[in-house]
């Protein structure tokens, strides 16, 4: 099970040493306008789930992710993800350009190990989540 509800400072230190382990960029600073919109909106929502004990970082530096919604994650209570590798950039390739949301489940797949299908009847507060993680990563 998750653990349990921590504050806000200690939720954003976690997603500071998550960034700085996966290598993905969180100075604002230096950061476009643009890119800090979309890097603000993403970090809210891991921030959120740390703090609902939804999102873990474990040991071996790999996000846990405990299902708000596990019944419709078919029974699963958790999911691991782990850094995107070559496998994870390449499953993009079968989708043109404005298929954004198939690339998305796509890379997020090799990420958790599940199948593309399994996150297509996840509750969108899961989903949410999950494509933050996946978009912060692929935008560093």
């Amino acid at each position: 099970m998750s653990v349990s509800k921590i504050d806000k400072e200690t939720a954003e230190m976690y997603f500071d040493e998550w960034c700085e382990s996966w290598e993905i960029d969180n100075d604002i600073s230096e950061m476009k306008d643009k890119d800090k919109d979309g890097f603000e909106e993403h970090k809210s929502k891991i921030v959120k789930a740390i703090m609902k004990g939804r999102l873990i970082v474990n040991d071996e530096k790999n996000i846990e992710y405990f299902f708000a919604f596990p019944e419709l994650a078919r029974g699963t209570q958790s999911v691991i993800i782990k850094r995107a590798n070559g496998r994870a950039y390449s499953s993009m390739d079968k989708y043109g350009e404005k298929e954004s949301i198939h690339k998305l489940y796509s890379v997020i797949s090799v990420m958790t190990g599940k199948d593309y299908a399994f996150f297509l009847d996840l509750d969108g507060i899961d989903l949410k989540v999950l494509q933050a993680v996946a978009a912060l990563f692929l935008a560093s």
